[in-house]
């Protein structure tokens, strides 16, 4: 795992030191397109289902990636417990 930081920061800077590179995701997701839709139709059925199921994993380790690189944002309101009392506009 890196520790270095990129001087962009932010997204960047939290992905890369998780070890996820958005960029390597996203030429997987689009090799993975690529590769169904110009599939051979000699391939069998089990073929397919491995390459559709090889995108769908680039697609979830992106958007996992992607929703950890993001601050989370914390909702305005009182928790107690399980219950989330969210704080009302005509406050």
């Amino acid at each position: 795992m890196s520790n270095v930081k990129s001087e962009t920061g932010g997204q960047q800077s939290r992905t890369a030191t998780l070890g996820i590179d958005p960029s390597l995701l996203k030429a997987e997701i689009s090799f993975w397109q690529e590769m169904i839709k110009l599939r051979d139709t000699t391939m069998t059925h089990e073929s397919v289902e491995r390459m559709e199921q090889a995108l769908a994993l680039a697609q979830t380790k992106l958007e996992n990636s992607l929703s950890i690189a993001k601050p989370s944002q914390k909702p305005s309101g009182l928790r107690i417990g399980n219950v989330h009392f969210i704080k009302s506009r005509h406050d």
